[in-house]
């Protein structure tokens, strides 16, 4: 018995989600928030900062063309300083539909330093450190 074989503009919403599901690790925000945790304070460390003025925040994800070696679309996605699932599949979506065949999707960060204590309660913006992390999600691979 042959098997049909979908394009992705032609799968349901639930075979979408499911094939998703098969590339993507239940858990792996969580598991990226508490890398994040974990690097700031390394990096705190690092630099000899005091914890509580260094933060570590979320820029969004990105997806990378893995065959031109390229951003595969351009946008960074996801509001707020953390990763959302949501906000992964929908990437990875609108992968799917360019068609693209080789791809990776990483969650972007960068670090600030907020100069005083005195600063960070009266509300002032900390400074960007200029440096940050890459986290992937998961690569996707056509065969």
């Amino acid at each position: 018995m042959k098997t049909r074989v979908l394009s992705f503009s032609e799968m349901t919403e639930k075979e979408r989600k499911n094939e998703f599901n098969l590339h993507c690790a239940k858990g792996i925000t969580s598991d990226i928030k508490d890398y994040m945790s974990d690097d700031r304070r390394k990096s705190a460390r690092e630099w000899n900062e005091r914890l509580h003025l260094v933060s570590h925040q979320g820029d969004g994800f990105v997806c990378v063309d893995n065959l031109k070696r390229q951003r595969g679309i351009e946008d960074l996605y996801g509001e707020g300083s953390s990763p959302k699932r949501k906000d992964a599949y929908e990437i990875y979506c609108d992968a799917r539909e360019l068609g693209l065949r080789d791809f990776t999707i990483s969650y972007l960060t960068s670090y600030y330093m907020y100069l005083s204590l005195e600063d960070k309660f009266a509300g002032h913006y900390p400074e960007h450190m200029g440096m940050g992390e890459s986290y992937d999600l998961f690569t996707y691979k056509t065969i």
